[in-house]
């Protein structure tokens, strides 16, 4: 069943990169209804595919997503959905980052993740420097 989720929310994707506009009038409610899914795997897709969202379409309305994040960045049920949601909100809330990390990044949500994280620890560095 997880799997299964995992694999909407990816074929969801693929069709969004098609620029169907209809479906990308309905993928924030979609993520948005994924973020408060029970599914932990489903959650943690829903994050991933938020970001891509914007940056791929920077154009469409994600503030409820974000808020949505934020949230799941304090209160996520894991400490896997709390990590990956607090690295999302902070890229949101600072997206000249956006800039520094590579498209292909977006091609694996583990290597995303983690040049995210080590681009904040440099920025961090840099800032206590």
């Amino acid at each position: 069943m997880k799997t299964l989720m995992v694999t909407i929310l990816m074929s969801i994707f693929l069709t969004l990169q098609a620029q169907s506009s209809k479906i990308l009038e309905m993928a924030p409610k979609n993520y948005l209804n994924a973020l408060n899914s029970d599914c932990c795997q489903m959650v943690e897709a829903a994050v991933f595919y938020s970001v891509k969202l914007n940056y791929f379409h920077p154009e469409i309305e994600i503030k409820n997503l974000a808020k949505k994040i934020d949230e799941l960045s304090r209160e996520g049920k894991t400490e896997i959905i709390r990590y990956k949601a607090y690295l999302t909100s902070y890229l949101l809330n600072n997206t000249d980052l956006f800039s520094e990390i590579q498209e292909d990044d977006y091609n694996d949500s583990a290597i995303f993740f983690q040049n995210l994280a080590t681009l904040m620890n440099q920025r961090l560095l840099a800032e206590n420097q």
